[in-house]
């Protein structure tokens, strides 16, 4: 499928491997101009992820060499799509080029889905299959994809004991997220430690909980805060040689 933005500016949405890609231009606000809905799946997503140039962007981005990609797998259900909603958030307002892959099976529960996101400060024009960080929720996302990690590349799974493994790193999150209000924010808990990881502003997360659940129960809210602090005081002594912010 083939979406045009103005003249001569095509932004193609092509099935690659079975999965849905989406191919983010600088051009984005422009979809935005031509009165496309936000609740188009596709639309919204290439909406949400953004490129650098944005309103929101303080300065311009050169020369920093950025060029990460982040895995979230596991079941559908467990949050997958906000974690990676949350992050793109971010990095989208710091400045920051984005493409993402959303792999899921239609079903409500169960299965193996997963968002790939590569993360780069200059425009990203085709997916990187070795992952720098991947975030794994369940045992399957970790045995799936272990051989496409990168030489240095980093796993967090959610684990209670210590991995033998010396790229994996064991975290509590079911766990946290009950102690910061209930099962349902374990994606919150993700989003912190994966965040904090990549050397990305907590304030920036913060700032984006505080939008989605600011017209929520106060609990909710505070809730979300906690689980968001929780992920990043369980990694933030791990040395993470790949980071999105100077």
């Amino acid at each position: 499928m083939v979406n045009s933005i103005g003249k001569n500016a095509p932004v193609r949405i092509p099935k690659y491997r079975g999965y849905c890609i989406y191919f983010v231009s600088a051009l984005v606000h422009n979809y935005m101009k031509h009165g496309v809905e936000e609740e188009d799946p596709y639309i919204n997503c290439i909406i949400k992820i953004g490129s650098a140039g944005g309103g929101q962007i303080k300065k311009k981005r050169e020369d920093m060499g950025i060029d990460v990609t982040v895995m979230i797998g596991g079941e559908a259900g467990q949050g997958i799509q906000t974690v990676g909603d949350l992050l793109t958030r971010i990095c989208y307002r710091s400045g920051l080029y984005l493409m993402a892959v959303n792999d899921f099976e239609s079903r409500i529960r169960g299965g193996h889905s997963f968002m790939q996101m590569r993360i780069s400060d200059s425009p990203v024009r085709g997916p990187d299959h070795r992952i720098h960080l991947l975030v794994a929720l369940n045992e399957e996302t970790y045995e799936r994809h272990k051989e496409q990690m990168a030489e240095g590349g980093l796993v967090i799974i959610d684990r209670e004991n210590g991995s033998a493994e010396s790229n994996v790193l064991s975290v509590p999150i079911t766990r946290l997220a009950r102690e910061a209000g209930g099962k349902i924010v374990a994606n919150t808990v993700t989003a912190g430690a994966a965040l904090t990881l990549l050397g990305g502003p907590m304030e920036g997360l913060r700032q984006v909980l505080n939008e989605h659940f600011g017209d929520k129960k106060a609990s909710v809210l505070e809730n979300n805060l906690k689980a968001a602090d929780a992920g990043r005081k369980a990694v933030e002594e791990i040395e993470f040689k790949w980071h999105l912010l100077p």
